[in-house]
């Protein structure tokens, strides 16, 4: 077993396990929000205010609309262009009397704009606060080509790590026979030819 080897794969299949898995949350895709425009109108007195409300595109219904006024005022909601109210064969709603506050809910497919009308029917000015809201699909995520990137990323460091890993747990420590220690003395060895007069006895040969 190598420890080192096993530590550095652990290492890196974990952090591309993270980056894998941070790929994977930001696939391209959409969110729902709620959007929200304001807008505060002053029709003079005895006279009406007109004003455009945009409506993003990929909004869905429904679409929400409230006012609160310091006088009471009629409010009209149409899908074309008008002049003075009330508008002619397009509204889409209307406070049936002057009020000082109200809530309209427009649902099924909605309009690129809608066209909202207050008229102040009173001697002095009014002032009017208008709150409009839907919800709205709005892109989430990384691009589809940074999200492969990613995960692509994350796959080969996992795929790296596991392979130190198992390197590291399986193969040797030491791969080598250690060296035999050298003794303190040459073992013997045999005479050669011309050292063997050294073990005759003395007196030469018989």
């Amino acid at each position: 077993m190598r420890p080192w080897l096993v530590g550095i794969g652990a290492g890196l299949a974990v952090l591309g396990l993270l980056v894998l898995v941070a790929g994977v949350i930001n696939v391209p895709g959409t969110d729902v929000i709620d959007h929200s425009s304001s807008f505060v109108l002053s029709p003079l007195a005895g006279s009406s205010q007109n004003e455009i409300v945009p409506v993003g595109s990929g909004a869905g219904s429904p679409l929400t609309l409230s006012f609160r006024s310091s006088l009471p005022v009629q409010v009209y909601l149409a899908t074309c262009a008008q002049g003075p109210p009330p508008p002619v064969n397009c509204t889409v709603a209307r406070t049936p009397v002057p009020q000082q506050n109200g809530t309209f809910v427009v649902g099924g497919p909605l309009v690129p704009a809608y066209y909202l009308s207050v008229s102040n029917p009173y001697n002095r000015t009014a002032s009017v606060g208008v709150l409009v809201e839907y919800p709205l699909d709005q892109t989430a995520g990384l691009s589809a080509w940074e999200a492969t990137v990613i995960i692509l990323a994350g796959a080969l460091l996992t795929g790296v790590g596991a392979l130190s890993f198992f390197l590291g747990t399986f193969l040797r420590g030491n791969p080598y026979s250690p060296a035999r220690p050298a003794t303190g003395r040459d073992p013997p060895r045999p005479p050669t030819g011309s050292e063997s007069w050294k073990d005759e006895p003395p007196g030469g040969p018989p």
